[in-house]
């Protein structure tokens, strides 16, 4: 029980769970993810929250008064004696009860006026009367897209991602979340830290440039430009801080992080049109052409060696490209529509 209790103390979580917003959405989904073992307690604290039942007015204060003035008046009163004869220790133990039963009835009533307090205000919520939209951007697969969010903060989305984000940042941060590949020039805010939750890595910058990869089957990466930024793991408690031209991978099947230098254009140089290969072999050329232009590739045949690729576009159309590695590899090609042949 304690463990539900620790929810329903939790102002943050009964705002979720009553007046929901994005910022609340990416903080609490990401928290799950990260403590899947507390599942059956939040769902538990969640119902509680929904079950209670409050007016939308506060008790009147002279209503309260009311309540306490006839506890203590039948202290006073007490209850007519109808055995004179009763000893004097008979009355003492009277009195003592009676005044327990006052104290004690204080005590309840307090706390029950501080409960009923507590849940009218987060009744109401802070947000009562500001409706927080929630927004996001995505692009396909072999898109590509530049915006600004509402606090001046540049992005940009590779293909197949997704950016969520409030319509304004409210509150003591500006929290975001990505799936995907997104590059960020963080507008600058010393009171409000600047935060990307991707998958379990969550990003903190005041005012930054970096990159994040976040795509299924892949490790999740953060490569700093500029600036500072620390990176939590919210499955393993850690804080690593980078700083420019470094890179933290985290790996999900062994939770295993690694920070090693990057290259920059190799690195986010896709935010520029730029796609690059750099000693990449069969399947991973594939899969990246196969992602950067949005087509599925179809193999007939198998390769006549092993591939070790290392070549670089900037805006180039997929036939330009497939040109230029069918004539190293020896292939030929056929495009229809967003299917690719490839003959061997």
């Amino acid at each position: 029980m304690n463990r539900i209790s620790e929810f329903l103390t939790n102002p943050e979580f009964v705002r979720w769970v009553k007046n929901p917003d994005q910022d609340l959405e990416v903080y609490w989904s990401s928290w799950l993810k990260a403590n899947p073992s507390k599942l059956e307690d939040l769902k538990l604290a969640r119902e509680i929250v929904l079950g209670i039942k409050v007016a939308k007015k506060s008790p009147r204060p002279e209503m309260m008064e009311e309540v306490l003035s006839t506890i203590l008046k039948e202290d006073h009163q007490g209850k007519p004696n109808t055995n004179p004869d009763k000893n004097k220790g008979s009355e003492m133990a009277g009195a003592w009860f009676s005044q327990i039963y006052r104290v004690a009835a204080i005590i309840v009533l307090t706390l029950f006026i501080a409960l009923l307090y507590a849940l009218v205000s987060f009744e109401k919520g802070p947000s009562e009367e500001i409706y927080y939209a929630s927004l996001s951007k995505s692009t396909h697969p072999g898109e590509r897209l530049n915006f600004r969010l509402p606090d001046g903060t540049m992005v940009w989305l590779n293909g197949a991602s997704e950016l969520y984000f409030p319509e304004q940042f409210h509150g003591e941060e500006r929290r975001v979340e990505l799936k995907g590949e997104g590059f960020f020039e963080v507008a600058h805010d010393a009171r409000k830290p600047f935060r990307v939750v991707s998958s379990s890595l969550v990003t903190t910058a005041l005012g930054t440039s970096f990159n994040i990869r976040n795509y299924e089957q892949e490790p999740v990466s953060v490569a700093l430009v500029t600036g500072k930024v620390e990176v939590e793991n919210l499955q393993t408690k850690s804080r690593d801080k980078l700083i420019p031209g470094e890179q933290l991978a985290f790996t999900a099947e062994d939770q295993s992080s690694l920070i090693s230098e990057f290259d920059a254009k190799n690195t986010y140089g896709w935010k520029e049109g730029q796609l690059i290969f750099v000693n990449e072999d069969f399947g991973q050329v594939l899969e990246k052409i196969e992602q950067w232009y949005g087509v599925e590739i179809e193999v007939v045949g198998r390769p006549n060696r092993d591939w070790n690729i290392t070549i670089s576009f900037e805006n180039a159309s997929l036939e330009r490209v497939l040109d230029r590695i069918a004539y190293i590899e020896k292939f030929e090609f056929e495009t229809k529509g967003k299917k690719v042949i490839l003959k061997f």
